[in-house]
C-alpha cells in the first residue's frame, strides 16, 4: 500500500474535474438519531436520499454547482450527545414540557 502526502492526493483528485469545477460544496447534514416516523428509530434511506437530492439541487439552482461535484454527508447523534441550553437534548425536552404544563 503507497501512502500519499496530502497535496499528492489533492492534485490527483483535481486531474478528473474540469478546471471550471475546482471547487466542491461539502455539505454536512447533522440530524439526532431519534427517527421521523412512527416506528422508525433513526432516519430512513429514502429520507436520506432526498435529502441528498435536495441540497445538491439546491446548490445547483443557487450557486451553479454541479451535482456530481456536490458532497453531502448526513450525521446521526445520538440524543444523550446533542446539546442545547446548556443540557442534552432529553432533558432539555423534558424542560420545555414542565414549562408548558406550568402554563397551562
Amino acid at each position: 500500500m503507497r501512502i500519499f502526502a496530502a497535496d499528492q492526493v489533492v492534485r490527483r483528485s483535481m486531474l478528473i474535474v474540469r478546471p471550471w469545477e475546482k471547487t466542491m460544496p461539502y455539505v454536512n447534514i447533522k440530524v439526532t438519531r431519534e427517527g421521523t416516523l412512527p416506528g422508525e428509530s433513526a432516519t430512513t434511506p429514502e429520507q436520506k436520499k432526498a435529502l441528498i437530492k435536495g441540497v445538491s439541487d439546491l446548490l445547483f439552482e443557487v450557486m451553479g454547482k454541479a451535482p456530481h461535484t456536490t458532497y453531502v454527508i448526513i450525521e446521526e447523534v445520538d440524543l444523550e450527545n446533542w446539546g442545547v441550553g446548556g443540557v442534552t437534548t432529553p432533558e432539555y425536552r423534558q424542560q420545555i414540557a414542565a414549562a408548558a404544563d406550568k402554563s397551562t
